[in-house]
C-alpha cells in the first residue's frame, strides 16, 4: 500500500491542468479522486507519466460554480 500522507500537493482552480511539482509534466494518472469536507474542492491522487512521481492535487471550486455541478 502507497503511503500518500508525505506525497507533495499541488492546488488549482478549474481550468488550469496541475503540473507535477518535480519535472513539470501536466500528463499525469489520476489513482483515485475524493471529495473533501463540504468545501466543494476534490483531492485527487496523482502519478506523472513521465517521471513516476506521486502527488495530491486539490481542485478547488469557483465561488460561481455550484458544488454538484461539476465533475474531475
Amino acid at each position: 500500500m502507497i503511503d500518500w500522507t508525505e506525497t507533495d500537493i499541488v492546488f488549482i482552480r478549474r481550468p488550469p491542468k496541475p503540473q507535477c511539482p518535480r519535472c513539470g509534466s501536466e500528463r499525469r494518472i489520476i489513482t483515485k479522486s475524493m471529495a473533501l469536507e463540504g468545501d466543494g474542492s476534490r483531492t485527487q491522487r496523482s502519478i506523472c507519466e513521465r517521471c513516476s512521481s506521486r502527488f495530491r492535487v486539490v481542485v478547488e471550486r469557483a465561488e460561481s460554480e455550484p458544488a454538484n455541478d461539476w465533475q474531475t
